[in-house]
């Protein structure tokens, strides 16, 4: 998100408005499915509903014409409610129970994910018209979340899959590999590709090539932007692929990770430590909770809403207790100013990137959560003008 921008927005009003609070520009969500189309112009973009349920967001990329990996019939509930009967919904899930693959198949989803024979079994049972992707284990090694070890065939039993499927009438029309979440490894597309061209040359039926995500979002430290992650995927296909794949994509986090911030406010700060200490009135517990996940590996750029003249190095800690509610070790920030006799008064801080699975991580939660912490409420930009979400 232009910062700049938001805070000519925000100012006037920065006072005014509840914190904690997400602040949404659907623009940019927009502007990143534009941008990837051009970068790679594949068939078919997905956005995996996990990583952010809000109708609003969903709407606006069924309107960009997104299709969407919905894990069970509570994701796709989401989906049905802001595009009715014409999204375009695929279950990506290879390990989805019995019951969500029967539900999503008679509301007429017809493509499904599989990694493994007990998972063809329960699709040729309760889908039994149902088209698959067969999802291949690749290389992760340096994405920030790796999850190869869980999900995924091993190449070499890929093609007892394939055969067992057939055996039990089950069309395969594609493979998929995920690079790893946050990915900033190149190799790790090229390798996946590799794979999944293998299998293609003997199972030239295998139309479908789904790159799934891993296109990293910009927090902090270095990585690829889309257009060179683009370019190293075209190449992988045009070296290795026998022909040219029906291409699937699902860069969720890179489509919303930039679209929203969090806007806290200063609740507390101590002066008598290096780097200062600084609370505010968020929780990494009410929305950040990727922060504990990745043990700290996933750092949002934070910065301080005001001009000053006079900079610190600042801890930033949630309002929880908890000795693990701590959002960042250092943060160059403003100096923070915190008012007891008026807290409208005091510092806004800005937690930036805050459109990737920070909303997913407390809708339909209570309003308080642990330790009291307080979800954050939501606000639009629309033009120049703030509008609230609920």
């Amino acid at each position: 998100m232009d910062l700049n921008t938001l805070f000519k927005i925000l100012m006037p009003r920065i006072h005014e408005l509840d914190t904690p609070c997400f602040v949404y520009n659907l623009d940019i969500i927009e502007k990143n499915l534009r941008n990837l189309r051009q970068a790679l112009r594949p068939d078919k973009i997905l956005f995996g509903v996990r990583c952010n349920p809000l109708p609003q967001v969903l709407k606006v990329l069924h309107q960009n014409q997104c299709g969407f990996d919905a894990g069970n019939p509570v994701e796709l509930e989401y989906v049905k409610q802001v595009a009715r009967e014409g999204a375009d919904c695929f279950n990506g899930c290879p390990i989805a129970s019995a019951d969500s693959v029967k539900e999503m198949y008679a509301q007429g989803v017809r493509i499904f994910s599989a990694d493994s024979a007990s998972q063809m079994e329960n699709l040729a049972a309760n889908a039994p018209h149902a088209k698959i992707l067969i999802r291949v284990s690749s290389s992760n090694a340096g994405s920030l979340i790796a999850d190869s070890h869980r999900l995924g065939v091993e190449e070499n039993h890929a093609n007892r899959l394939l055969d067992y499927a057939a055996a039990r009438g089950v069309e395969v029309c594609g493979l998929s590999f995920h690079p790893g979440s946050q990915c900033v490894n190149l190799e790790n597309w090229k390798a996946g590709i590799s794979a999944c061209a293998r299998l293609a040359r003997e199972y030239p039926s295998l139309q479908i090539l789904h790159i799934a995500g891993g296109f990293p979002a910009h927090y902090q430290g270095a990585s690829p932007d889309a257009c060179t992650v683009a370019d190293a995927i075209k190449q992988a296909i045009g070296k290795y692929y026998p022909f040219t794949p029906v291409l699937w994509m699902q860069p969720s986090r890179f489509l919303a990770a930039d679209a929203a911030v969090t806007l806290t406010t200063a609740v507390h700060t101590d002066e008598s430590c290096y780097p200062r200490r600084l609370f505010v009135d968020a929780s990494v517990f009410a929305g950040h909770g990727e922060i504990l996940t990745m043990n700290n590996r996933l750092q949002y750029p934070i910065c301080g809403l005001a001009p000053a003249s006079r900079f610190y190095h600042y801890q930033v800690h949630g309002c929880t207790s908890s000795g693990v509610d701590t959002f960042t070790a250092d943060a160059l920030l403003p100096e923070v100013r915190v008012n007891h006799a008026d807290p409208s008064q005091s510092s806004r801080i800005v937690i930036c990137n805050a459109g990737a699975y920070c909303a997913s991580m407390i809708r339909g939660s209570r309003k308080t959560g642990f330790n009291g912490a307080k979800a954050p409420g939501l606000y639009f930009l629309e033009g120049e003008q703030l509008a609230p979400g609920f």
